[in-house]
């Protein structure tokens, strides 16, 4: 899932209500198959204590395209499947190119 990753930033409040699902994408992504697929992706999470930060997501892919997400708007799954959509376009490029 991170082969295509250069970084990986999540921003959260730990006790804010809205930071569920950004808790739950790092969850998801932190796995040691995960991490050993790319040692080299940078991982950041922040935790600032104010509670009126809102939980996003950025993703940063080898090519160069940055995502960013609003994660109180979004699901854990849904952003999981925009990392893995976009990653899976990158592994079908790199298949064509021999």
């Amino acid at each position: 899932m991170l082969k295509f990753v250069n970084q990986v930033k999540v921003t959260f409040t730990p006790y804010g209500e809205a930071a569920g699902s950004a808790k739950l994408f790092l969850n998801r992504i932190l796995t040691n198959d995960n991490l050993a697929s790319n040692p080299k992706c940078k991982l950041d999470v922040k935790t600032p204590e104010d509670i009126n930060t809102v939980p996003s997501v950025q993703i940063v892919f080898r090519d160069g395209k940055d995502m960013q997400f609003n994660a109180t708007r979004m699901k854990p799954e849904e952003l999981v499947e925009a990392m893995t959509k976009y990653s899976r376009k990158l592994q079908e490029e790199e298949d064509n190119r021999g």
